[in-house]
């Protein structure tokens, strides 16, 4: 977990499927919250999200739970040792509406962008 800019606008979202707007982000600090709202491009519908960090492990671990949903969300960052990191998500108690293909095809953006924008932090170093 590098300690780069914490807006999220590279990182979540796709011209396709949906992107942040007003993102709220004090930055990962256990039982500190976060909010975005996600905004579909092709018909402007807005899909707000509030979620809290539930834990906090430098540079291991990020875990954050939505209380509207339910949903934990946890992020493990695993060092393969030659400049390149592998990072599991894995979401618990996801709610049906977050199941439906759009919803992976967003997921699926999101992590392709970042890892686009991790791979441009690598060359700008």
């Amino acid at each position: 977990m590098p300690d780069q800019p914490r807006t999220p606008e590279p990182l979540l979202g796709s011209g396709r499927h949906a992107r942040p707007r007003r993102p709220d982000d004090g930055g990962p600090a256990a039982r500190g919250e976060f909010r975005t709202v996600m905004v579909n491009d092709s018909d402007g519908a807005e899909y707000p999200t509030a979620a809290v960090y539930v834990e906090v492990d430098r540079p291991r671990r990020l875990v954050w739970t939505e209380p509207g949903s339910g949903m934990t969300t946890a992020l493990s960052f695993v060092d393969l040792g030659d400049g390149r990191t592998r990072v599991v998500v894995r979401q618990t108690d996801v709610p049906e509406p977050a199941r439906t293909p759009q919803a992976r095809a967003g997921m699926a953006t999101s992590l392709d962008r970042c890892a686009r924008y991790v791979a441009e932090l690598a060359v700008r170093r």
